[in-house]
């Protein structure tokens, strides 16, 4: 049986470059520093870069997506069902002069792989709490260069894409934590 505590969490960080975090967060654990290192220990906390064209990285998290959470909930039965959070880096095109928008190709590529015909998949249905926007100021506010550091998550090795889908995932473990999710 699923532990009730135990979120599975999907982040993306879309840009050329999308920075992309897989994790299961067990929230027994007291502070968001504790909560991604028993994950990180036990193998559940993972990250990764996609790059191609906003076509190509559609094609790419799309599948990881659906394969992370049936994984999570069916096959290992770690998270029960519903316990998903699906986060995606807000882009605002307003905010951001100059800059391309691949951002927002890949946020409206995966949507639309996502959907399914009359809304019916767990992105759409009953779990509508599952999909969620971040500002990457909430992120950054909440978790700087020093707490990566201390955390131990400021590693080398680790591009910034992927150190910045560390940082929304630290946002959203505290409010759950916090019980504001």
């Amino acid at each position: 049986m699923a532990n009730s505590n135990a979120w599975a969490v999907f982040i993306i960080d879309p840009g050329e470059t999308t920075g992309v975090c897989k994790a299961l967060v067990d929230l027994r654990q007291k502070t968001v520093r504790a909560c991604l290192r028993r994950a990180y220990l036990k193998g559940n906390l993972v990250t990764s870069e996609v790059r191609g064209t906003y076509e190509e990285q559609a094609w790419i998290i799309a599948p990881m997506v659906l394969d992370f959470f049936y994984n999570a909930t069916f096959e290992r039965a770690a998270v029960p069902q519903g316990n998903w959070s699906f986060i995606i880096e807000r882009f605002n095109p307003n905010r951001q002069q100059h800059a391309n928008h691949i951002p927002l190709e890949i946020i409206a590529g995966v949507q639309t792989l996502l959907r399914t015909p009359g809304g019916s998949n767990w992105l759409n249905g009953e779990y509508d709490n599952v999909r969620r926007f971040q500002d990457p100021s909430q992120a950054m506010g909440f978790v700087s260069d020093d707490m990566l550091r201390r955390w131990g998550w400021g590693w080398e090795g680790r591009s910034s894409h992927e150190r910045d889908t560390i940082r929304h995932l630290g946002y959203v473990v505290d409010a759950m934590l916090e019980g504001r999710y």
